[in-house]
């Protein structure tokens, strides 16, 4: 489901979430399985006695974990009457102050041809802005009137429309 939004009322928020793709989880499990693979390794060496046996678990749930993290994770944009609330759950996220909103434009945006591929990329104070992305390139562009430029890009190309509509709107 590339679209979610949902209304909470007892802040009355607007969230938009654009969630991870299920080869996330699969890339992050290739990236780790070496990590996993010497773990093993060291601990075949030391004949999988108990100390090494205790790393062994630690290491696995830990890469269990990542794995876990990574395939939950959404680039979002949370509006309340405030703050606008822009990131990458669970991992990052950056409060705006609503005020302070120069500009809103829906834009596209290669993740990969511009940042180097999609995450949390990029610095707000930069001129390319940072990117807050899990996929997709339909983008939404926030401009903060000290300048700081913050880029969510959605899989859904009607979401970023929806989320200027909001901003725009003040729900």
């Amino acid at each position: 489901m590339p679209f979610m939004a949902s209304r909470t009322t007892h802040r009355s928020e607007v969230v938009y979430r654009s969630p991870a793709g299920p080869g996330v989880a699969v890339g992050t499990l290739l990236i780790l399985a070496p990590i996993g693979a010497m773990a093993l390794a060291g601990a075949a060496v030391k004949g999988f006695d108990s100390a090494s046996l205790i790393v062994l678990a630690v290491v696995l749930s830990t890469l269990i974990s990542a794995m876990v993290l990574a395939s939950r994770a959404a680039a979002f944009v949370r509006c309340s009457r405030e703050l606008v609330t822009v990131g990458v759950a669970p991992f990052w996220r950056s409060r705006l102050l609503r005020r302070d909103i120069v500009e809103l434009a829906v834009v596209r945006v290669d993740a990969y041809a511009d940042y180097g591929g999609w995450g949390i990329k990029g610095s707000a104070r930069s001129s390319r802005g940072r990117l807050y992305s899990v996929g997709g390139t339909d983008t939404v562009q926030i401009v903060m009137r000290d300048g700081r430029r913050y880029f969510v890009t959605f899989k859904d190309s009607a979401t970023p429309d929806r989320v200027c509509g909001a901003l725009q709107s003040g729900s």
